[in-house]
Parts: C-alpha cells; sequence; structure tokens
C-alpha cells in the first residue's frame, strides 16, 4: 500500500488510507441482488435530500446509504449459508487466525449471509506463522491492502469449506464493500451497529447471546 490515499475499482469503487480503519461487508453467495430495487433507489435519494438540505457533509449520506445497504441484507433470507453452525465457525476461526499479525480486528460479526468486519492493518509479521492461511504480500510500508486481506480470508475459507463438504459451489460473491472510518463517532457507532446487528435482525434478543460475534469488551 503507499503512503497515499490509494484507490482502485473491481466492480466496487474502493479507497485506502494510511493507518485507517475499515468497516467492511462481504457477502454469501447468492445473497442481495446486485442492483437495488427501484423503491431502495428511491428511499436513498430521498435520504441524501433530507441530509443536504439539513447542510449534513456528504459523508453521513454515504453511512445513511451503508447502513440502508446493510439492513436490505439482514432483510434478504434468500440462501443462509453461514447460519449453518460448522460453516460459521470455519468463518470465524479463519478471521479470527490473522488478528494480531496481519490486522487488528475490532470487531466482527457472522450473519446468515454476510460478514461484518471493523480492521485496522498492520505491519505485516513475515516471521509469523501461517499455517493452512496464505500469507500477505505487503507493500513498500509492510502493510496489507485490503484486497490482499479479504483474499486471504475469503480464498482459504472458500477453498476449506469445499474440502471439509460444507458447500458445494461458491461460498462468497466476488465483491466486498469497504469503508474507511472518519472519526470516534463513526467507529463507535460502526461498533455499535456490529454488535446490535443480530438483535436488530431478529435472531437474539441480546448481543450476548449471539455466538458469532466479537467486539472491545473494554467498551462496554
Amino acid at each position: 500500500m503507499n503512503t497515499d490515499d490509494t484507490f482502485y475499482r473491481r466492480r466496487l469503487p474502493h479507497w485506502e488510507k494510511p493507518d485507517a480503519i475499515y468497516f467492511i461487508t462481504f457477502r454469501g453467495a447468492g445473497s442481495l441482488p446486485k442492483n437495488l430495487s427501484a423503491d431502495a433507489e428511491v428511499e436513498l435519494k430521498s435520504t441524501a435530500q433530507r441530509l443536504k438540505d439539513q447542510g449534513r457533509p456528504p459523508s453521513e449520506y454515504e453511512l445513511e446509504r451503508t447502513l440502508y445497504c446493510e439492513k436490505l441484507l439482514d432483510d434478504d433470507r434468500t440462501n443462509p449459508l453461514l447460519a449453518r453452525p460448522e460453516l460459521a465457525a470455519l468463518v470465524r476461526d479463519v478471521l479470527l487466525f490473522h488478528n494480531g499479525k496481519m490486522y487488528d480486528l475490532l470487531a466482527w460479526c457472522i450473519m446468515p449471509n454476510h460478514v461484518h468486519l471493523l480492521l485496522k492493518p498492520l505491519s505485516w509479521n513475515a516471521a509469523a506463522p501461517a499455517v493452512g492461511v496464505p500469507a500477505a504480500t505487503a507493500g513498500d510500508d509492510g502493510v496489507p491492502s485490503l484486497a490482499e486481506i479479504m483474499h486471504s480470508i475469503k480464498s482459504y475459507s472458500a477453498k476449506e469449506a469445499k474440502k471439509r463438504g460444507l458447500v458445494a459451489g461458491n461460498l462468497w460473491q466476488r465483491e466486498y464493500f469497504d469503508r474507511w472510518v472518519r472519526n470516534d463517532m463513526e467507529l463507535n457507532r460502526y461498533i455499535e451497529y456490529i454488535r446490535q446487528n443480530p438483535v436488530v435482525a431478529g435472531l437474539v434478543r441480546s448481543p450476548e447471546d449471539y455466538p458469532w460475534l466479537g467486539t472491545p469488551p473494554s467498551r462496554w
């Protein structure tokens, strides 16, 4: 990763900033259509206009759009692959494997059809063991890019899921959504969102009842 802001695009645009924390969502195969419905687009345009009329910055609309799209994911029950405990446990283990080595995982949640991460990439420790999980190739500053981090997570979990007979086809959609966290207010909002996501989706009555969730205990 370069020291300046980095932009790259596949199907979705991705921004990277040095020393940034990122909110990331990646989806299970078969969840949420690529294009939002007409009703959803109308709702988002209305929200954008309301925030503009209030003199709010564009970043506020970006955040509202993110949370709105997340709600659509919560409501989607098309292909809840990750509701299977053995598959959710595999994904959890992969997420935690590089925590403290490749990235600092501030919060995570495995929902029935998608995964939320809040993380900060760390300087890659080449001496750290990488049993079973491909190591990322660090950039000039020794910090892996989000693309490298996500490839490591998604590629290994998908291969291991097939090896264990947990899935026959694809486990993940190709793309992922990421947003860098602008300030402490956004950081706390994302942590709270991740923590409450299973409750809001009607999966449990309390975050403590959900087994596929991890947030900083010192904050709560």
